[in-house]
């Protein structure tokens, strides 16, 4: 018989999977089904539920994944794709930015347990059936079964709605706690959720992810619990596949977990990266591109470039760890220096693109929400590099390009490390040119950026041109 200290658990990533699943813990991956038409198996009724809303204090995003209890070797395996992110697993997939006004709603309910029976006749019969693959380390001898919807609610900022919401969120959750049937609500209260900002679901049950409304997930749950035949699985029970299997080899079963540290360090800076990468093309959405396109082209294509390359290093690093982690852990690599892939050249440069490109797109969608904001206040935008302003360029020499712009005849000049050193300098004399336009409606104001040119402002300032003289008649 098997013995319950060599078990363990895993979050359930394959709904196809059942009892007698040969699995591979090297990668954490499903493979055949024996025939359990010889094994008995046995039930245990659970039928717990767990309820709970999570708010953060910080713009600091958690590890979702390993907040939702998904264990520290699959979170792994899910990062070295070595199995496709479905169900609740997505959630490691989660990039948004998660901030005081975000809420995670989970509900949990655990149904039941069912397993092998521990006979030794039975196994006597399983063992005598022939295994069609060598890779298999575990048998699933158990499976957890029932429900699990994680909701990640973004709420606007602002703090009495905010408070509305949370009042009603906390009445939603003593509804599933307590298994009342019905959520009675009252009509304003529901139409607060229209203001929620966005509603992601994830979920084992299929159905639940198609839904997009929150309301319509939690009253979808109380159905969903007292039906058995809906249930999904939550875990796998793993058992060594020698225990059934006697005759397996030895040495294709053997399974080495990661030293805590190096695994974490690898996880963090592998959930990092496929965040950046990830969260770069939620950031620069139509609105942006148009601007950076038309007015910042060449600082564009250095983040097309950025983003290309930091996407093969990452496909690179996973590559290779893909191949050091399973050597690792299948006993033939034991003495091997997991630290040296920290100090390897292409490890540090790949990290190091993360955070240039994670800078280089915050910087780019700071530019482009400001160039929107000066065209709502009527003003032109002009980046100094296409004028040709270059250092050693004179005051005369400035206004000379800038006449390319004319009838404009009043620039503030400024780059983003004076405005954001002297931000009341800077306001100061933009609300001077906005004056000055509602006096000259026709004359738009400009603001050039100097900040991707050679030539260094000591201030922000407003350079005017000289006024033409008036012919005579």
């Amino acid at each position: 018989m098997y013995s319950p200290t060599e078990t363990m658990l895993r979050t359930a990533s394959d709904n196809a999977a059942c009892l007698g699943s040969l699995y591979d813990v090297h990668r954490d991956q499903i493979l055949e089904t024996l025939d359990m038409s010889i094994m008995k198996t046995s039930i245990i009724q659970n039928q717990k539920v767990l309820c709970t809303i999570q708010k953060y204090r910080t713009n600091n995003s958690p590890n979702l994944a390993e907040i939702m209890g998904i264990e520290h070797e699959l979170r792994l395996s899910l990062l070295l794709n070595f199995i496709p992110k479905i169900g609740i697993s997505r959630i490691i997939d989660y990039f948004h930015t998660i901030n005081p006004y975000t809420r995670c709603f989970r509900y949990h309910y655990s149904d039941r347990i069912e397993h092998l029976l521990e006979n030794l006749d039975q196994i006597t019969n399983l063992s005598q059936t022939t295994l069609s693959t060598n890779s298999a380390t575990h048998i699933i001898s158990g499976v957890t079964i029932g429900i699990e919807a994680v909701i990640i609610l973004q709420l606007p900022s602002d703090d009495k709605l905010t408070h509305d919401i949370d009042i009603l969120l906390e009445k939603i959750r003593n509804f599933l706690q307590n298994n009342i049937e019905t959520i009675t609500l009252m009509l304003e209260e529901e139409s607060l959720f229209d203001q929620v900002l966005s509603t992601t679901v994830y979920s084992n049950i299929p159905k639940l992810e198609k839904m997009h409304k929150f309301i319509n997930v939690c009253r979808a749950l109380y159905p969903l619990r007292i039906n058995p035949k809906e249930h999904q699985l939550l875990k796998f029970h793993l058992s060594p596949v020698k225990w059934f299997f006697p005759t397996c080899n030895p040495e294709s079963a053997r399974n080495l977990p990661l030293e805590p540290a190096f695994r974490d360090m690898i996880e963090h800076d592998l959930l990092h990266s496929w965040t950046i990468i990830k969260r770069t093309n939620s950031k620069i959405d139509n609105r942006t591109k148009a601007l950076l396109e038309r007015y910042l082209p060449w600082q564009m294509m250095d983040a097309h470039r950025i983003y290309s390359q930091t996407k093969v290093y990452h496909d690179d690093v996973v590559e290779r760890l893909r191949l050091l982690i399973v050597s690792i852990r299948s006993c033939q690599n034991v003495n091997a220096d997991i630290g040296q892939i920290f100090r390897d050249e292409s490890y540090i440069l790949w990290r190091k693109l993360i955070d240039d490109l994670n800078m280089y797109i915050d910087h780019l969608q700071a530019k482009a929400q400001i160039i929107y904001e000066l065209q709502q206040l009527e003003f032109n935008y002009c980046n100094a590099l296409d004028s040709g302003i270059q250092e050693g360029d004179d005051l005369i020499k400035i206004q000379q390009k800038l006449t390319r712009y004319e009838p404009t005849r009043h620039f503030l000049c400024s780059n983003d490390d004076l405005k954001s050193m002297d931000l009341l300098s800077w306001n100061y004399l933009r609300d001077q040119l906005i004056g000055e336009h509602e006096n000259h409606v026709k004359l738009r104001p400009m603001y050039v950026d100097f900040s991707y040119c050679t030539y260094k402002l000591n201030e922000t300032q407003i350079i005017s041109l000289p006024m033409k003289p008036v012919p005579r008649p």
